[in-house]
């Protein structure tokens, strides 16, 4: 990788992003780095930030943890409008670091950065939820959404609910957001609890049309289709993914293509756990494929020992960001 690239160090990332707004056309500069940002269409994306803010599981402080700033350079540089979140702690330390994401955001991009998550009481364990630029995008109707929590309650056992809101973007576009964690693990129960998650999405979308029949879904998140390896006879984590595309389009959902095609590193191995399920409609709108970014894209998901010692991995997460774009303005 690059000693230039945003992902390679936080200095880097600042470098490059400041490269980026001083060759802005000059009626951007203040709000974008980039000079398409006023024309382009609404940008949604999806990262899985290991144990944010700590790197790991636990309810003490870790460090280094998560560099902040560095994860709010590397934020800036994707131009999201709104970012599905998932490995979030909300311990009140947790919200202090979060409410400095988001003023740096606000720094970096000019823009009026917010944060929510769901609501499950448990601090120290995994949430998810949703980012937002307000000069880019109004979200409404934030809520909590148990139904995607396998059990059925939305915080039973530690596994997620969905993270639910209506968005607005810039240019008129709307869609209801859902950011997703489903159960991890390459066993048979988790490939059993993360089917339980993938048919309530029916549910989901059949709720939301009976409010508003026109309503367009993006479930955007972990997915963590690992296959199961201790099964007999084994599963692949594509034959999983197989299964679970034609059980999602029997009820009108796409997963949507990603390049490259990992969305994370474990065991120096890249693997596609994360993405993008939406609704016909929004498909058709998509900017195909998704694109993941950070160490995936650096490395075209090649084979890399010793990735686990690469700074992002260590300082952002072991998961990649993961941006599509929809429509036009």
């Amino acid at each position: 990788m690059s000693a230039t690239s945003p992902w390679s160090s936080r200095e880097a990332c600042q470098r490059f992003l400041a490269t980026a707004k001083a060759t802005a056309p000059a009626n951007t500069r203040a709000a974008e780095p980039s000079a398409g940002a006023k024309s382009r269409g609404a940008r949604v994306g999806t990262w899985n930030i290991r144990w944010y803010p700590d790197g790991r599981p636990g309810k003490k402080a870790a460090v280094p943890g998560t560099d902040i700033l560095w994860l709010a350079c590397a934020i800036a540089v994707l131009e999201v409008d709104v970012l599905a979140v998932q490995e979030i702690k909300t311990l009140p330390r947790a919200r202090e670091r979060t409410a400095e994401l988001l003023a740096e955001l606000d720094r970096l991009t000019g823009g009026r950065w917010r944060a929510e998550f769901d609501d499950c009481p448990q601090q120290a364990t995994q949430h998810v939820g949703l980012l937002w630029n307000e000069t880019r995008a109004t979200l409404t109707r934030l809520h909590t959404e148990p139904a995607l929590n396998p059990h059925g309650t939305p915080c039973k056992d530690s596994l997620r609910p969905g993270f639910v809101a209506d968005a607005r973007f810039v240019g008129g576009a709307t869609a209801r957001i859902v950011s997703v964690h489903f159960k991890s693990g390459a066993e048979r129960r988790s490939v059993d609890l993360r089917k339980k998650s993938f048919t309530a999405l029916e549910d989901v979308v059949k709720r939301a049309r009976r409010d508003a029949p026109a309503t367009q879904l993006i479930f955007a998140g972990d997915f963590n289709t690992m296959g199961c390896s201790s099964c007999s006879p084994k599963i692949a984590a594509e034959e999983e993914r197989a299964s679970v595309e034609a059980q999602l389009a029997s009820f009108g959902l796409r997963w949507l293509p990603t390049e490259p095609g990992c969305t994370e590193y474990y065991r120096d191995r890249g693997h596609l756990l994360d993405g993008f399920v939406v609704t016909e409609a929004m498909a058709q709108q998509a900017h195909l494929p998704a694109r993941a970014e950070g160490l995936c894209r650096e490395l075209a998901c090649e084979r890399t020992p010793q990735v686990g010692l690469a700074p992002a991995m260590r300082q952002l997460s072991d998961h990649c960001p993961v941006v599509i774009e929809f429509g036009n303005e």
